[in-house]
């Protein structure tokens, strides 16, 4: 199975092919202007096929519901939830960015 790990930070996304427990390149692009959702959805079109889609995002809740639409069903939203194991600091937990558990 090809799993795609997927990061969306703010002006920056990068994105990195698994297959089987093996990796590629880690490939990183800027947006584009005028319509960022496109820009991933280009970038990860002009590389190997993926079953499985994993994303960390930092951006809209807009921006990551068309990227949902685009792929319905490969697509996993990895998300931040407080727990008492690693409590956050954050009154309002959707702040906290998840690259900062993936770093």
């Amino acid at each position: 199975m090809n799993t795609c790990l997927l990061d969306l930070g703010n002006t920056r996304f990068k994105w990195i092919l698994r297959k089987n427990l093996g990796k590629g390149p880690v490939r990183r692009a800027s947006y584009a202007e005028g319509n960022p959702v496109e820009t991933v959805i280009n970038a990860l079109s002009q590389g190997p096929v993926f079953d499985r889609l994993l994303v960390s995002s930092v951006r809209s809740s807009a921006f990551n519901a068309a990227l949902q639409l685009r792929y319905p069903q490969k697509i996993q939203m990895i998300r931040i939830t407080d727990s008492e194991l690693m409590p956050l600091a954050y009154e309002d937990t959707s702040q906290f960015g998840i690259d900062r558990y993936l770093a």
